[in-house]
This record gives C-alpha cells, structure tokens and sequence, in this order.
C-alpha cells in the first residue's frame, strides 16, 4: 500500500512532552484560521466563545489532522495520542525513506496542556477532543498502514 512521500513537507512541533505532526495544508489552513480570529479579536475586544464561533463559522478550513506522540507510558494510557515516542522515530523513518522532509516549526500541540482531561474547563475539554485522530488519517496522511512501518 505504500505510496510515495516524494517532496511532501511534514511541519513538527513540540510542547509538554507531545510532539506533534501536520502536512502543509494542515499548517495553512490553522495559519488562516489564526488570521481570521487575530482579525476578530481586533483592538484587544475578545469575542465570548471565539473558538466555538471559530468551529461553526471556519468548520470547512480543516486544520486537523495533528498526530500526537508521547512516551510510552502516556501514549499507553491515553488513547487521544497517535502513538509513543519509538513509533514516532518510524514514522520519521518512513517519511524520509519515501522522500519527504520534516521541518520544525511551532505551533498549536493538542494533548499537552492537559486541556483533554478537563484542566481548564468543559469547553476547552471538547475541543480538545475533536483533534483525536483515526487511523484511516493516519492511513491517508503517511501513505502506509501502521503495520507497514
């Protein structure tokens, strides 16, 4: 099933212990949604519920999905996550065999900031959750299935 990553850029970020993984759309497409709410939050005024408005008025600019990666104990016990550390280092692998590259950049890292636990607040926590992946994501982003790693 494995399909060519030849020049496909991979963009990695890092917070907390998660490390992170997002294709270029991802990245412009949250870089927009940004945009638009620095643009909405104009003069220091912050709209009650901005990312609630966000999801119902931006819903159709993607920016997931983001897989997450964490040690092995915190991916073994928290299923949001895409995988530990080790499974991450062969996705890399993959990545680079098929001729794409992975560029460090920062950005948004769901998962670590203890948000998906309820840390800050049943809304936070909700959407935290909407950034847990599948595996068909995963299948569709990599272009391999996880056993082909």
């Amino acid at each position: 099933m494995a399909r060519s990553l030849e020049g496909k850029a991979f963009f990695v970020g890092y917070n907390n212990g998660v490390t992170a993984i997002v294709t270029e759309d991802v990245l412009e497409n949250r870089d927009k949604r940004l945009a638009i709410l620095n643009a909405l939050r104009k003069d220091n005024n912050p709209l009650p519920h901005i990312d609630r408005i966000a999801e119902k008025g931006l819903g159709h600019i993607p920016d997931s999905p983001i897989f997450t990666f964490a040690r092995d104990e915190r991916a073994d016990n928290e299923p949001w996550f895409t995988g530990n550390n080790t499974f991450l280092q062969r996705v890399f692998n993959h990545i680079a065999k098929e001729g794409g590259q992975c560029i460090k950049r920062s950005f948004w890292i769901p998962f670590s900031n203890g948000a998906e636990v309820g840390l800050h607040g049943d809304e936070a926590q909700i959407e935290e959750l909407r950034y847990v992946t599948t595996y068909q994501n995963f299948i569709d982003t990599f272009a391999i299935e996880e056993d082909e790693i």
